[in-house]
């Protein structure tokens, strides 16, 4: 397995520009094949030197980027020789953007730059030599005339190289480096700089490095912006167990896959889906990275759905909302998305009605066991919520003004006493309860829906 190492180096340009490239650590990837306690999902296919792959290269790279035409024979090759540092680098001019080049495969580091018009992610994609392997730098050029490095791509062996970032209008500097040249000086290599101008809040995150982080869940909508585009995120769970993984809204004709690896980059699984479509796997205490990549189409303007939960046994009270939120019960606290919510509510109405109702917990206050359910909910005063939770609860205060000035009445409620609250599972906050005055002393209606 080949070792990838930090790079600190010095480069010199013309007109004085320089640069210390200190890139931060960067990652081995090993994927070797770990399916024990998967289900649903399949082994991560990887490649005889131990290198994951997530695609065949050589079959997509015609079909990449809206199938955009290879350009021709004249602008497609680069035999220039000397382009070997930023000073004698070779200028792509907008008629090489977006087509696929043809260069040397040398001993040496070629360099290329080019500009953007206006701000976009930049996707860089390099299909090894048959005999080499080379990785790609990406630096954007300073005011100050210096090169500040953005984005890298250093996978092993015969694996293809891809890297995102997004940028701002201005110049960009590409650096090809060989660490295993190819043997015969005839070899090439082929590369694409492709300007994507519709991509994700998230991007770039086409590495581990730039991988969105979560803590014990992800429910994103993410895009797959062109054929080569990798979405990667970094979970980091606090507790064993087995973990609910989907992904859904698949754009109509393509199919999406799923990798899943541990932090050292081994492969636990994957799923190929061209429908909605989930499994199970299970994870300890850690953090795992979760990639998502097109085997087949993409649609940049259509947002797919990843969701990795933690399940538990149908008796535990735990649920998953129809808004994909992970919400859980113990005896003393409800949890939704991992955070505790406050259970001590207070609500003002308007100056027609009684002006204040309020809920004090206590030290006692608890749930009663196995009742949590989901769905819409719309009370008095125009409460309303679309991914409701519905909750038993003892052990509290309920206080509420029964005129405008300071006459109150207060309801205890004991170790069997309980009342229904309605808590909004985005937001995580109590929105209502039974008890409210308005739907008991006026009759005004409350409407709970379940999901079913």
């Amino acid at each position: 397995m080949k070792k990838r190492k930090v790079i600190t180096t010095t480069i010199v340009m013309l007109m004085a520009l320089a640069a210390t490239l200190s890139p931060k650590h960067v990652v081995v990837v090993n994927a070797a094949q770990t399916t024990e306690n998967v289900s649903e999902l399949t082994g991560i296919e990887h490649t005889e030197d131990n290198k994951f792959s997530i695609k065949d290269t050589t079959a997509q790279m015609n079909d990449v980027f809206n199938h955009i035409s290879v350009n021709n024979e004249n602008k497609s090759k680069l035999r220039e020789s000397g382009h070997t540092t930023p000073d004698t680098a070779i200028y792509l001019d907008s008629s090489y953007l977006s087509k696929l080049i043809t260069d040397s495969a040398s001993d040496t580091e070629n360099w290329y730059y080019f500009n953007m018009s206006s701000k976009n992610k930049i996707s860089v994609i390099l299909e090894q030599p048959s005999d080499g392997d080379y990785d790609i730098y990406l630096y954007q050029y300073k005011e100050d005339g210096t090169l500040s490095l953005i984005s890298y791509s250093i996978y092993g062996g015969s694996s293809m190289e891809n890297l995102s970032a997004v940028g701002e209008a201005g110049y960009y500097f590409l650096r090809v480096v060989p660490v295993k040249a190819a043997a015969n000086e005839n070899v090439t290599y082929r590369f694409m700089i492709a300007p994507i101008a519709t991509y994700d809040s998230c991007e770039p995150d086409d590495i581990p490095d730039f991988a969105t982080e979560y803590t014990d869940y992800i429910n994103t909508n993410n895009t797959i912006d062109n054929g080569y585009d990798e979405d990667w995120s970094k979970l980091t769970v606090s507790s064993d167990g087995t973990y609910l993984v989907s992904l859904s809204n698949i754009p109509a004709e393509s199919t999406y896959n799923i990798y899943i690896y541990d932090a050292s980059f081994n492969g636990l699984g994957n799923m190929s889906c061209s429908a909605n479509k989930s499994g199970s796997i299970s994870l300890g205490t850690g953090s795992y990275y979760i990639c998502v990549a097109s085997e087949k189409g993409f649609n940049a303007a259509a947002s797919y759905n990843l969701k990795v939960l933690k399940r538990k046994d149908s008796n535990s009270n735990i649920i998953y909302t129809k808004t994909g939120q992970f919400v859980e019960m113990t005896h003393g606290t409800l949890y939704v998305n991992g955070n505790a919510v406050n259970m001590n509510w207070k609500y003002h109405y308007t100056a027609n009605y009684r002006r204040i109702q309020d809920v004090e917990t206590n030290a006692k206050t608890s749930f009663y066991p196995g009742y949590l359910k989901n769905g819409t909910y719309n009370g008095p005063q125009s409460v309303s919520s679309k991914d409701c939770i519905q909750v038993l609860m003892n052990n509290f205060k309920y206080t509420y003004f029964c005129s405008l000035g300071y006459d109150f009445r207060y309801l205890t409620f004991g170790d069997n006493d309980y009342a229904i609250f309605y808590v909004d599972a985005v937001t995580g906050k109590v929105i209502d309860t039974n008890i409210n005055y308005y739907f008991v002393e006026l009759n005004m209606p409350q409407k709970f829906t379940e999901f079913k």
